[in-house]
């Protein structure tokens, strides 16, 4: 009977997705970017693995945004594009894409002969729908038209805000039987470690991650840049978002969000001033909010004595083995990270076509967790796959990061943006924590990534009604989006 329901509600998805795309992005982002998992509940098994959401919409999205493009006689929006993106500079986005996909795909299609390709391939098969069609959404979302881009990038943001409140009202009210449905997988045991999780119920503070962690960690990032560089005033409704988002990531005490925020903050700063649009007012700007930030962590910290004592404790623990990723003395992740750097020491050329090594690399009990990001990918494709990751995560910045002193007047829109992607691929990639490569963190750098390519479209001149004497147009930017609602 459940297989029937979840089978109704892809069914139901997928029809959303073909007539309505933009609402389909919206049930994606709810699906995976927000709390409780639901991807998870609503898969369906076949006879070889199982189906989600995330591939019915995918596919059912893709299809009707062509459906519509393919509309002689219709219309595809305000915006719509045409050639409005430079050619070159896409292409090479594009080809970066396709052969990072095409080259993991292939490893994995060789895993096939080894000893045990047949018993490991739904595994690879598993990070093919997981994190190389989730990059798919990008070339989608391009052939869209901008207005229902900027839609997409409305909805992730307000779902954004909805799922910060929604945790802090869970941690706020210390709900314990509800966290485990809301979060990741909460371990029982000490020793059990399941996704990133470092606590027990039993615990003071519980540390629960929702799925848009790493979404929220970018909307805080940009929001921050944008107060700092923009000429406009502050609103109270968009402050009030970044104060929520802020305490959401902050009640995680998650010590590599903390530093990627931090992180993102000073690129901000750096390229704002490589762009020459960083002065006096900006700096006082800044000041003002980690100012106005700091004060919500302690007001949090107030209502529930003890969080920050839990906070001083986790960044001590930084001076010791957490610290140590890479070595022996990291009983959990260092022991895995080592393992797989063994394993694709051993394979460097094609990987082993699965995203977790083997067992006889295994160098602590229990089951593969916490491999660093970048080791899955290389664990997959070898050293080509991750230095595919790499030069793609670059190609989706570098023409706008090229704009920044050509395009001044661009240049307050693209610095926040840019500064995000740079964070992600360089700092939160790094850490090693999480990372913005696999999974449905990925859909995180697609909206970004979209968005920032939207507003990078030369200005066009709209027609206006000249004033009296001065015959001319009036500059305006066809790719202008306010990302805060009123909240």
């Amino acid at each position: 009977m459940l297989v029937l329901l979840n089978a109704c509600l892809l069914i139901l998805f997928g029809l959303v997705g073909l007539y309505r795309p933009v609402w389909g992005f919206g049930l994606l982002i709810l699906l995976t970017q927000t709390l409780f998992n639901l991807s998870y509940y609503i898969a369906v098994p076949l006879p070889v693995g199982y189906i989600e959401p995330i591939e019915v919409l995918i596919a059912s999205i893709a299809i009707g945004v062509w459906r519509k493009r393919r509309a002689p006689h219709k219309a595809r929006g305000n915006g719509t594009r045409s050639l409005d993106r430079p050619s070159a500079a896409m292409r090479r986005v594009w080809l970066a894409m396709g052969c990072y996909i095409f080259w993991q795909s292939l490893c994995i299609v060789k895993a096939l002969g080894g000893p045990q390709g047949t018993e490991n391939f739904h595994f690879g098969v598993r990070f093919i729908l997981s994190s190389c069609l989730p990059w798919v959404t990008l070339y989608i979302l391009a052939k869209m038209s901008i207005e229902d881009g900027h839609k997409v990038f409305k909805i992730a943001y307000a779902l954004t805000i909805v799922t910060a409140i929604v945790h802090i009202a869970i941690q706020f009210t210390d709900y314990r039987p509800i966290m485990q449905a809301a979060y990741y997988v909460i371990p029982k045991e000490a020793n059990d470690v399941a996704h990133f999780y470092e606590g027990q119920l039993q615990e003071d503070f519980v540390r629960g991650l929702p799925q848009g962690a790493i979404l929220m960690l970018f909307f805080l990032v940009l929001n921050v840049g944008q107060f700092i560089i923009n000429k406009a005033r502050l609103r109270i409704g968009a402050i009030a978002a970044t104060m929520l988002i802020f305490s959401a990531l902050f009640i995680t005490i998650t010590r590599s969000f903390m530093i990627c925020f931090l992180a993102g903050t000073l690129i901000c700063a750096a390229l704002a001033l490589h762009a020459k649009c960083f002065n006096a007012k900006a700096a006082v700007r800044a000041l003002a909010v980690c100012l106005t930030l700091v004060a919500s962590a302690a007001t949090y910290g107030a209502i529930r004595p003890g969080l920050l004592q839990t906070w001083s404790e986790r960044i001590a623990l930084l001076s010791g083995a957490d610290s140590q990723v890479f070595s022996a003395e990291n009983s959990v992740r260092g022991l895995e990270n080592l393992a797989s750097i063994a394993a694709i020491s051993d394979h460097p050329v094609m990987g082993l076509g699965m995203p977790y090594y083997p067992q006889e690399y295994s160098l602590r009990e229990g089951t593969t967790s916490d491999v660093h990001p970048m080791l899955m990918v290389g664990l997959v494709g070898g050293i080509p796959g991750m230095l595919l990751i790499v030069w793609l995560q670059w190609e989706l910045f570098f023409p706008c990061l090229r704009d920044l002193r050509q395009r001044r007047k661009a240049a307050r829109e693209l610095v926040p943006f840019v500064s995000v992607l740079i964070m992600s691929m360089c700092v939160l990639n790094v850490l090693g924590a999480w990372g913005s490569i696999s999974d449905t963190s990925i859909f995180s750098v697609v909206f970004f990534t979209n968005e920032m390519w939207s507003r990078r479209l030369q200005p066009s001149i709209a027609p206006s009604i000249a004033l009296r004497g001065r015959g001319h147009a009036r500059i305006q930017s066809t790719a202008y989006f306010d990302p805060h609602p009123v909240v």
